[in-house]
């Protein structure tokens, strides 16, 4: 039996997703933001996963149910989320997104990524595209740099839901 696993006091769960991905899928739109140029950031339309995968994960999320996070202040953001470990949901957004990604990253040494405070964390060399994080904390992608500043409108009605997940890459042995 696995290991249960807590996250800032919230149990991720275990989540199957059906992939019954039609035939007549239309394509991914990629958007770039240029304002935020030279650092990286765009969207991704995903029209098939807006109006199907989203709803089966949104409808699970409910099934499933939320956590209260303590250490939000309620001003900043809304203080509920499901932590969901799901392989086979990351698989298939992976195949879909993976065209927009560098498959091989080369990080050198006083590179935007490789500044002062990215030294200690030995990054600089090869790194092939892996995988999605598989435990998402839909559907446009915002896809940014990890070290940007983002914020997003007030919910003036209704609900809104945030999907969250990194794309992985894994060192490459030189």
């Amino acid at each position: 039996m696995e290991e249960k696993l807590v996250i800032e006091g919230s149990e991720v769960k275990s989540l199957l997703f059906k992939n019954d991905t039609p035939s007549d899928l239309k394509p991914i739109v990629k958007n770039d933001i240029d304002i935020l140029k030279p650092k990286t950031a765009f969207i991704l339309k995903m029209y098939y996963h807006q109006q199907n995968a989203s709803k089966y994960i949104i409808d699970k999320g409910e099934e499933l149910g939320f956590d209260e996070l303590k250490h939000y202040k309620s001003k900043d953001r809304g203080n509920v989320r499901t932590l969901v470990k799901t392989p086979s949901l990351s698989e298939v957004v992976l195949d879909r997104i993976r065209p927009y990604f560098e498959e091989i990253i080369d990080i050198k040494m006083g590179s935007q990524l490789a500044g002062p405070a990215m030294r200690a964390l030995k990054i600089v060399g090869k790194w092939q595209l892996d995988s999605i994080n598989d435990l998402w904390r839909l559907c446009s992608v915002l896809v940014f740099q990890h070290d940007m500043w983002h914020d997003g409108d007030t919910v003036k009605d209704g609900l809104k839901y945030i999907i969250r997940s990194d794309v992985m890459y894994k060192r490459l042995v030189n």
